[in-house]
């Protein structure tokens, strides 16, 4: 017994000892650490005393209760000292004191004078059990009278020094039962004093005040924690042995031994579990250490990094921001643009680039599947960690000495980023994954923001390409269309001078028409400037242009207007519109072209008499691009391409039309100025022969 006692309060001693030292060293003054530090020199004083009375002679043994006195006392003050200093509790701050005092004073008196008061063996028992109760129901009001943030701070210490009381009522409780006190419960308290002070020191470290100066290694913390965990199992352990041999009759003594030695055979192996201790690293620093990383720094580095306006590349910024987090000098990223495809090198810092990696690489399937970072360096050491995933590191193709980072994207692994870890940086911790991870996933949702943005510039210069193109087609063939005519017509009317002279006016305008296109083509889509246009002129042109076929349109207009506009591409989309017209109207129908206008807008209204089209066909279909019902022969994008110039010239086009009765286009542009005055017809613009041949 006296060897267990003496491992018992010796370790004690040991532990507050420590403890003590290190308040000291933060001390500096600090009131409400004082108090602290005198509980804890006491307590490191009471377990060396106990243990000197202990294994003294037996006459010293009258002490006990005097050092037990003083051990209570001494934390009774501590939480007087925590209490706020609230009227309501002035009381309970007094009796706190008046108890560690009285409780002191009895048991002094008795072990120095023999003053006869015990009245028998209990009073000491129920005299402890008094003050355990009372501190219990201290420790009760501190933290019921602390705000939120007080009671995260306070709520180890309280359950540090709570153990302690939890633990005396127990053992004095026993022992007021029986009317003696067990001697083994009794010895048992050095151990369970020793185990609250990882509590007591993480609980200091939280305080702002007191925790200033005070430093304490996450390793002192992890073994700390680690023998207060196995110092709790080994009391748990104790108690059942003592129950299974109380109650397991003549087996208990042989249940006991089994007992204790499957425990132990437990204990062994949680002590030599890499995996359990990992869990327990992370678990101490998660919830009792500050933060390695300063996450707004962080998070405002990562935004001026994606956001920098320099000439680097997305890629490259990607790569940038992850090789900040751990001061990588170099790296290199890989992105997939294919789901299930190739990820190819985009960007490259410092060093050279590795090559493409393949879809089916291990270390495409192990990211895809398990969104890890990988550590090659702890792949090395530890690689049933990865489950062998990359067998040896040459044929796995991991680099040496990096940390790979994927970029994932929802479900999918949208790219893999490798930076060279620095000499200096040591062995990755948890809070360097969820960082990684973190910072991973965000930059996904950009780089793929980027990329899905260069697509769409791209094929948004392709259909810009595209409807060039094909506004450039629609008006060769409206060309062509005219050159056939007049090659068909030139058999009959060769010899006819005004048709000549038609002709050759006819092609000169297709010459400079075409001569406009294909600058066009050389300068893209840029568009010339506006000007003033005269609308009456270039009515005139358009319906010349159109006489050779039937119907022939007639102009009317009240007077000219003036609009700002590129001429030849508003003459271009009246032909349209009149050709549509013609198209649409049998021979022996009508076809006018009006000109009007009111209030700062004109309006060209084409109006036939042709098949007419149903309100289905006019919203869905008409001005719908490549959907003709002309066959072969049309490339539907006649009325999208009046519209867009129409409308991009700030005006509108309305269409009224009804089957069987005809149709009404209006051209609507703004901004016009009044011009001439007069009644025009194709008389009066091209009397006698057309290009196509004579008017008819």
């Amino acid at each position: 017994m006296q060897l267990i006692a003496g491992a018992s309060f010796g370790l004690a001693a040991a532990a507050f000892l420590a403890l003590s030292l290190l308040l000291a060293i933060s001390y500096r003054g600090k009131r409400g650490l004082r108090w602290l530090l005198l509980a804890a020199v006491g307590t490191a004083v009471w377990s060396g005393l106990t243990l000197l009375v202990v294994l003294g002679p037996p006459e010293a043994l009258r002490w006990i209760w005097v050092l037990d006195a003083f051990h209570a006392g001494l934390w009774l003050v501590f939480l007087a000292t925590l209490l706020p200093a609230a009227s309501g509790l002035l009381s309970l701050r007094n009796l706190l004191l008046l108890a560690a005092a009285s409780g002191l004073g009895l048991m002094l008196a008795e072990a120095v004078w023999d003053t006869g008061l015990t009245l028998g063996p209990t009073l000491p028992l129920v005299l402890m059990l008094a003050l355990s109760l009372l501190g219990l129901i201290a420790i009760e009001q501190v933290y019921r009278n602390a705000d939120l943030v007080e009671r995260r701070i306070l709520q180890l210490i309280c359950l540090a020094v709570g153990g302690i009381f939890i633990f005396n009522l127990f053992v004095y409780s026993h022992g007021v039962l029986l009317a003696q006190l067990d001697r083994d419960l009794w010895v048992a308290r050095g151990f369970v004093n020793a185990a609250v002070v990882p509590l007591i020191l993480i609980g200091t470290k939280r305080h702002p005040d007191w925790a200033e100066e005070l430093f304490v290694s996450r390793q002192m913390v992890f073994y700390s924690a680690t023998m207060l965990g196995v110092g709790l199992y080994l009391i748990a352990m104790a108690a059942g042995g003592y129950v299974i041999r109380v109650q397991g009759g003549q087996w208990g003594v042989t249940l006991q031994a089994v007992f204790f030695a499957a425990s132990l055979l437990l204990l062994a192996f949680i002590l030599f579990s890499a995996q359990l201790r990992a869990r327990l690293k992370v678990f101490l620093a998660k919830h009792f250490f500050r933060n390695r990383y300063d996450y707004r720094e962080e998070w405002l580095r990562l935004i001026r990094t994606l956001s920098s306006e320099d000439a680097s590349s997305a890629a490259q910024r990607t790569l940038l921001v992850l090789a900040d987090i751990l001061a990588s000098p170099s790296g290199q990223l890989w992105v997939s643009t294919e789901a299930d495809g190739e990820f190819k090198s985009l960007a490259v810092l410092g060093g050279s680039a590795g090559p493409d990696i393949p879809a089916g690489h291990p270390l495409v399937q192990f990211m895809a599947e398990t969104n890890w970072i990988v550590d090659t360096d702890e792949y090395r050491r530890d690689p049933e960690r990865y489950s062998h995933a990359f067998h040896s590191l040459g044929h796995g193709g991991l680099p040496a000495a990096s940390v790979l980072v994927p970029l994932r994207h929802e479900q999918r692994l949208l790219g893999i980023a490798r930076l060279d870890k620095p000499a200096e940086l040591g062995q990755l911790n948890y809070e360097d994954h969820d960082l990684l991870k973190t910072v991973g996933r965000q930059v996904a949702v950009f780089l793929l923001q980027e990329l899905t943005r260069e697509q769409l510039a791209e094929t948004r210069q392709f259909e810009a390409f595209n409807r060039l193109t094909a506004f450039l087609m629609h008006d060769l063939k409206n060309l062509i269309a005219q050159q056939a005519l007049v090659v068909q017509n030139a058999a009959r009317f060769k010899h006819n001078p005004e048709f000549v002279d038609d002709a050759m006016l006819t092609i000169e305008r297709s010459v400079a028409r075409m001569r406009r296109l294909l600058e066009q083509l050389q300068r893209g889509v840029a568009e010339p400037s506006p000007s003033r246009v005269a609308l009456l002129p270039l009515l005139q042109e358009v319906i010349a242009e159109a006489g050779g076929r039937r119907p022939v349109p007639v102009l009317e207009a009240a007077e000219d207007w003036m609009v700002r506009a590129d001429r030849d591409k508003l003459a271009m989309v009246v032909a349209h519109a009149v050709r549509n017209a013609q198209d649409a109207t049998p021979a022996e129908g009508e076809v006018r072209v009006c000109l009007d206008g009111d209030g700062g807008e004109v309006r060209i209204r084409i109006v036939d008499t042709g098949s007419g089209m149903d309100p289905e066909f006019i919203q869905s279909r008409l001005f719908r691009p490549f959907d003709t019902t002309k066959g072969a022969s049309g490339m539907g994008i006649g009325a999208y391409q009046i519209r867009e110039y129409i409308q991009s010239l700030g005006g509108n086009v309305a269409v009224e039309s009804a089957p069987g009765v005809g149709t009404e286009m209006v051209l609507s542009i703004p901004e016009a100025v009044p011009g001439q005055t007069g009644q025009f017809s194709l008389a009066d613009v091209a009397p006698g022969v057309g290009a196509s041949g004579p008017a008819r």
